[in-house]
């Protein structure tokens, strides 16, 4: 009797579940608009950089063009293709998994729902894509700065949306150790995203510094073949 009565006091009958998912918070969609943008202007800024090859090419010399699609076949990029690509699988999975889409009573509001995530995960596609797309600029040393300045910021983003997601949860009245025990599920479940970020990051710094000693081994060539 007195192990139960102890087990009853350490782990709670009415089981807690972590409030919300990954996009009811309002720091969450937030952060995902914000990132919208800054990826809409790297975008602007890639395309840019590129040539148009047919149409109005007499026009601010061929400038802007289009963001060339991914060369997953290029083996100098396999390594920020992989990272980038787990890093938006870990937030799909992790929305997927928290998201409650089986509100019987409320069918309308269950679809809206569903939709809205929907389109965030595809929002998440457009964040996502510039980490690919600043690696197959004309001009090498300026999409890797400018991807390390990006992934600066997603990076960061990340981070923040995840310590204020926790901090909102509401866990008043349940023993320590079982809020420890949701707190590191939690960032256990984040965890993966932000490694793939982080190192992103890392191999952007490491292309710079490549690139750099490149440009000082042939004079000044800032643009090598893709």
């Amino acid at each position: 009797m007195s192990t139960a009565a102890s087990s009853s006091a350490i782990v709670p009958t009415d089981n807690p579940v972590l409030s919300g998912n990954l996009f009811s918070d309002n720091a969450v969609v937030l952060s995902s608009f914000a990132l919208f943008g800054i990826s809409a202007l790297v975008w602007v800024i890639l395309s840019f950089l590129q040539r148009r090859t047919k149409k109005c090419l007499g026009c601010c010399g061929g400038r802007p063009g289009i963001v060339f699609p991914i060369n997953f076949l290029n083996p100098r990029h396999r390594l920020v293709y992989v990272l980038a690509c787990g890093a938006l699988a870990s937030t799909w999975f992790h929305a997927l998994n928290t998201g409650d889409f089986s509100d019987v009573n409320k069918w309308a509001a269950s679809i809206v729902k569903i939709l809205s995530v929907i389109f965030l995960l595809s929002l998440e596609i457009f964040i996502t894509f510039p980490l690919l797309a600043c690696v197959e600029t004309p001009v090498p040393i300026v999409g890797y700065i400018l991807g390390a300045i990006y992934t600066d910021v997603l990076l960061a983003s990340r981070i923040y949306v995840t310590v204020d997601v926790i901090q909102q949860q509401d866990v008043d009245g349940f023993p320590e150790d079982f809020v420890t025990l949701l707190y590191s599920k939690y960032v256990v479940s984040f965890l993966p995203q932000l490694v793939c970020i982080t190192a992103v990051l890392v191999w952007y710094h490491y292309k710079i510094i490549k690139e750099m000693l490149r440009i000082c081994r042939t004079n000044g060539t800032w643009t090598h073949a893709l």
